[in-house]
């Protein structure tokens, strides 16, 4: 008897810690986005960074199947070969590049050349040439990536990295998928209304035909959207103010740190 009541003891503690992850989890969700909210630059900058995840969904998908309609598996793997060593040299260069300032410059130009980069490999035909655009996009993505949580954990009152990181995650991730899922049924209704090579329009010219030009156009214009998007953030006043002083941040997380603190002791 005992033995089974020490049991459901067990049981009874593991769903409350259970219980109690769940709700930790959603109330680090919930706090990270009040945070945000009172904070217009980090805002700004969590909501590029989420449609740069959902342009590179895009990417990611649509990148496979353009290659292969125009060269073959082995020109396929080296190319994506050229993108990880690029990833590569990206990660060594913020490895080794000691920034002290000019981090709000650093995102808008990398994402830009992301922007520009993704646009050339969609309306070149050569694939020496697509090969460079993806060895210069795999350089800057781990150069942005860095740039931004570096921003975030400079910019965030210490008690609150974790909340910030969480929500900021969770944007990611959500939005990733969902720009996979969007390419892959854009691409296949371009396919199949033999888009844009068919239309007559003045996009046919600027690719080549069947599926090729299918997927070079959708490439081109999600490369074009990440370009406006960065014009656009680079137009907000508030995004600027990223490169002040941290000790305001701090002094007001760490204030809203010890009032949460005093209302639990309360509670």
């Amino acid at each position: 008897m005992k033995k089974a009541g020490k049991a459901e003891a067990g049981k009874a503690e593991a769903g409350k810690g259970r219980e109690n992850a769940k709700s930790s989890f959603g109330q680090d969700l919930r706090e990270g986005a009040q945070y945000f909210l009172r904070r217009k630059p980090l805002l700004y900058l969590v909501l590029l960074f989420t449609f740069m995840n959902f342009a590179l969904g895009f990417n990611m998908t649509l990148g496979q199947p353009y290659i292969l309609s125009m060269g073959t598996k082995q020109q396929l793997g080296f190319l994506q070969a050229l993108f990880g060593g690029g990833m590569v040299l990206g990660g060594l260069l913020m490895a080794t590049l000691k920034m002290k300032s000019g981090y709000v410059r650093m995102v808008l130009l990398g994402n830009l050349g992301v922007g520009v980069t993704i646009a050339i490999a969609g309306l070149s035909r050569d694939l020496r040439v697509i090969g460079l655009a993806w060895l210069a996009t795999g350089l800057l993505i781990p150069v942005v990536n860095a740039t931004v949580v570096s921003l975030l954990q400079l910019r965030t009152g210490p008690g609150y990295l974790g909340r910030v990181f969480s929500f900021s995650r969770m944007l990611a991730w959500i939005f990733l998928p969902v720009g996979q899922i969007l390419a892959g049924q854009l691409a296949d209704r371009s396919v199949q209304a033999g888009f844009p090579a068919r239309s007559g329009s003045w996009l046919a010219p600027l690719f080549a035909s069947g599926k090729q030009g299918s997927y070079g156009m959708l490439l081109a214009f999600t490369g074009l959207f990440i370009i406006l998007a960065v014009i656009g953030f680079g137009l907000l006043k508030p995004v600027y103010e990223l490169e002040g002083d941290r000790a305001s941040l701090v002094r007001d997380g760490a204030s809203a740190e010890r009032n949460r603190a005093s209302a639990e002791e309360a509670g």
